[in-house]
């Protein structure tokens, strides 16, 4: 069920894969204060994951008013998420940061739904 065929587990996927890049470009600037060289293309990757992860969202059916709700807060967390790293483009760290927060959010939701979907 975890194949291309699971919606939920493809969202989980893409958001994580997304939180993590974004993640690693936090870590830098923590470490160096800026985005290592080479590494400023992590921005646009990450960013089609959440779009990826979006369009994903777009075509799962919820089966309860609850898988609903979770599913309207996240492509909410989601399209904020996006709006902000097109605005930003090639960000600096204070835009990372708040980048990655957005993303931790985004894939606690995508958690969310997913436990929600299979604890049924």
């Amino acid at each position: 069920m975890a194949g291309t065929t699971c919606a939920v587990c493809a969202i989980h996927r893409l958001t994580a894969e997304g939180k993590g890049l974004l993640e690693g470009l936090s870590m830098a600037c923590q470490l160096t204060g800026g985005i290592p060289p080479g590494l400023g293309g992590t921005i646009p990757l990450a960013l089609q994951t959440f779009v990826q992860a979006d369009e994903t969202a777009s075509r799962f059916t919820p089966a309860t008013v609850e898988e609903s709700s979770q599913l309207l807060e996240l492509r909410s967390a989601l399209n904020n998420l996006i709006r902000y790293m097109r605005a930003v483009g090639q960000a600096g760290c204070g835009q990372v940061q708040r980048a990655y927060q957005m993303a931790q959010q985004v894939w606690v939701s995508a958690y969310q739904l997913a436990w929600m979907v299979y604890a049924r």
